[in-house]
C-alpha cells in the first residue's frame, strides 16, 4: 500500500509540472512564453500589452485602415518581441498624420520573420516618421529576416522597412524592400535615416539586405528606369541619411531618384559626437539621379582631417545623372 501510495504521488507531481505549459496553450501561448497570434483581432490586441513577446501561426489578412502599434511617450512604446514566423501580414493599410507603420513608435524592440505583403503605409505631417515595419524607434532594434512590398507615400523621414531611427546598437539585417517609396528629406529604401541617441550610442548595423523590384517579367530596362526610392535631399537606396552606423553587404538595384544628397547606397553620412560610418561589400546597379552631392555609393559625407569615414570593396554600375554640382559616378 505504502508503495502505491508512493509512485501515486510521484505521477501526480510529474503531472502538476506540465498543468502550466497545458494552461499556457489553451491561453493561446506557446510553451516558451510567447503569445500566439493568428487573427486580426489578436495582432491588434498587441496595443494592449507593449511589452509581450508575440508569434505569428499563420498569415493574416487585413482589412480597412490599421492603427499603428505605440506612439510617443513613456510607456507607450511598443517594447516587445514580434516573431513573424515566417508567415505575412497582407494587406496593412496605415494613413495617419505621424509614426506611420505596422509600429508607430518603439523602444528596444525585436521585429523577425516577418513578411508584409501589399498595402500601403502614408502620413501626412512634415514630419512624418513612416515605415512599413516601424515609423520612429528609439533605443535597440533587431529587424532580422523580414521583408516588405507595401507602397509608401509621407515626408521625411522615410524609410521602406523602418522611417527614423534614434539608435544605441541597432541591427537591420536579412531584410528586404521591394515596394515603391516616396518621401521627402531623408528617405530611404531600408530606413530614412539613422543618428545615435546619445554620445556614447553603439555604432547600428545594416547588413544584407537588398532594395530590388521583385518582377521577373519586367525587362531590365523597365527596372532600371522605375523610380522605386524618390524623395528631395538626403535620399540612399539603402539609407537617407546615416551616423554611427556600418552597411554591409547591400544591393540596391532599383532606381534612387532625389535633389540633393542622392546615393545609390547612402544619400548623406554626417558625423555625430565624432562617430563615423562604414560601408563595406555593398553595390547599386539601378540608376541615380540627382542635384548636388549625386553618386553611384554615396551622395555627399561630412568629416575632417581627422574624423574620416570609410567606404571600401563597393562598387556602382548605375547611370549617374546630375543635374548641377558635384558628382561621383559610376565606380569599380
Amino acid at each position: 500500500m505504502k508503495r502505491k501510495l508512493a509512485v501515486f504521488i510521484i505521477v501526480i507531481t510529474l503531472l502538476m509540472q506540465f498543468i502550466p505549459t497545458l494552461n499556457a496553450v489553451a491561453a493561446g501561448m506557446s510553451s516558451d512564453g510567447y503569445i500566439l497570434v493568428s487573427t486580426p483581432a489578436e495582432l491588434n490586441a498587441i496595443r494592449n500589452n507593449l511589452t509581450g513577446r508575440y508569434r505569428l501561426t499563420n498569415n493574416i489578412t487585413l482589412s480597412g485602415y490599421w492603427t499603428p502599434v505605440g506612439t510617443s511617450g513613456t510607456g507607450k512604446m511598443f517594447a516587445g518581441i514580434l516573431d513573424g514566423a515566417g508567415y505575412e501580414i497582407i494587406g496593412l493599410n496605415v494613413s495617419v498624420s505621424s509614426y506611420a507603420g505596422l509600429f508607430g513608435y518603439t523602444s528596444g524592440v525585436t521585429i523577425k520573420n516577418l513578411h508584409i505583403v501589399g498595402g500601403s503605409v502614408s502620413a501626412s505631417n512634415v514630419s512624418s516618421y513612416a515605415g512599413s515595419f516601424v515609423g520612429y524607434s528609439k533605443g535597440s532594434l533587431l529587424l532580422e529576416g523580414c521583408t516588405s512590398s507595401a507602397t509608401i507615400n509621407s515626408r521625411n523621414y522615410t524609410g521602406g522597412l523602418v522611417g527614423y531611427g534614434s539608435f544605441n546598437g541597432s541591427v537591420i539585417t536579412k531584410s528586404e524592400y521591394y515596394g515603391k517609396l516616396v518621401g521627402a528629406a531623408d528617405t530611404g529604401g531600408i530606413i530614412g535615416k539613422i543618428t545615435p541617441d546619445s554620445s556614447s550610442a553603439a555604432r547600428s548595423t545594416i547588413s544584407m539586405c537588398r532594395v530590388i523590384i521583385d518582377n521577373d517579367n519586367i525587362n531590365q530596362a523597365t527596372k532600371n528606369a522605375t523610380e522605386r526610392v524618390t524623395g528631395t535631399s538626403s535620399v540612399g537606396g539603402i539609407a537617407g541619411e546615416i551616423a554611427a552606423t556600418t552597411i554591409t553587404q547591400c544591393y540596391t538595384s532599383v532606381m534612387v531618384k532625389g535633389n540633393t544628397s542622392t546615393g545609390g547606397i547612402a544619400g548623406k553620412i554626417l558625423v555625430t559626437n565624432s562617430h563615423t560610418t562604414t560601408i563595406a561589400d555593398c553595390y547599386s546597379t539601378g540608376h541615380v539621379s540627382g542635384g548636388t552631392d549625386t553618386g553611384g555609393i554615396v551622395g555627399a559625407g561630412f568629416g575632417s582631417s581627422s574624423i574620416k569615414h570609410t567606404i571600401t570593396r563597393c562598387y556602382s554600375t548605375s547611370d549617374v545623372y546630375a543635374t548641377s554640382g558635384r558628382t561621383v559616378c559610376k565606380c569599380q
